[in-house]
């Protein structure tokens, strides 16, 4: 689900966009399931998946760049300017 990076860490998410709630549902095999409100068109999932992880995280919005996965379900984030072990901590508190 994580895996360090040079800017920082690869997280493994699997969206499940048009929910009533947004937000962390725990996890679905090796990925870190996130649900959003926003459709999946367009990008606006997308867009939402940043905005939750952000809030969830404490990073600004521009700080998690989509690194895999616009047009699927499963997706990979680069979250810049933060270390596995901090993540991890973070995370601990949503699943």
């Amino acid at each position: 689900m994580l895996r360090e990076h040079p800017d920082g860490v690869l997280l493994s998410v699997r969206v499940q966009p048009g929910s009533r709630k947004a937000g962390i549902l725990g996890v679905h095999g090796t990925q870190l399931k996130v649900a959003v409100h926003a459709p999946p068109e367009k990008g606006k999932a997308n867009d939402a998946l940043l905005e939750v992880l952000a809030e969830v995280l404490g990073l600004r919005k521009k700080q998690i760049v989509l690194q895999q996965g616009a047009t699927n379900q499963n997706k990979v984030v680069l979250l810049m300017g933060i270390n596995l072990n901090a993540v991890e901590t973070l995370l601990s508190q949503w699943i």
